[in-house]
């Protein structure tokens, strides 16, 4: 069974693959959160494990 556990700053470049991968599905969804978003993915990142 998956196990759930929090982020960490080690987990980004798995999470930005993920957002990347999964972009136009999203995108489909829910409004695309612009290339600014991915451009910026690392700071943004570090800024909400840090919240």
């Amino acid at each position: 069974m998956p196990e759930l556990r929090l982020l960490h700053t080690g987990d980004a470049e798995a999470v930005l693959a993920f957002e990347l991968a999964n972009r136009g599905y999203f995108a489909a969804t829910v409004p695309d959160r612009g290339d600014d978003y991915f451009a910026r993915f690392s700071t943004r990142y570090a800024a909400l494990l840090a919240e």
